[in-house]
């Protein structure tokens, strides 16, 4: 299998990070205001460490909070949605 480094063409609908101690300011202030402005759909954070995610959504051109939470799921409306369950994801790791 060939690995393509070209850039991506189009903007993806969801990006996720995990968060750490060393990329915390990164991925919560800057990533956070390039992906708002690259109109990515949903920027989700995901902190193992504290087993934790927190997701944005783009309304108005804006990010706004739509689940902070350490258990639960949240759902991704997308023309293919998907489901994030926090209770099993914590299990598994």
């Amino acid at each position: 299998m060939r690995i393509s480094l070209k850039p991506l063409q189009t903007t993806p609908k969801v990006i996720f990070e995990v968060v750490s101690r060393s990329t915390v300011a990164r991925d919560e202030q800057l990533k956070f205001e390039l992906y708002q402005r690259e109109k990515v759909n949903y920027y989700g954070l995901v902190y193992p460490n504290l087993k934790k995610m927190r997701v944005f959504r783009l309304i108005n051109n804006r990010y706004e909070k739509v689940f902070d939470s350490d258990r639960g799921s949240f759902r991704f409306e997308l023309e293919c949605p998907f489901t994030v369950d926090l209770d099993y994801l914590w299990r598994r790791i």
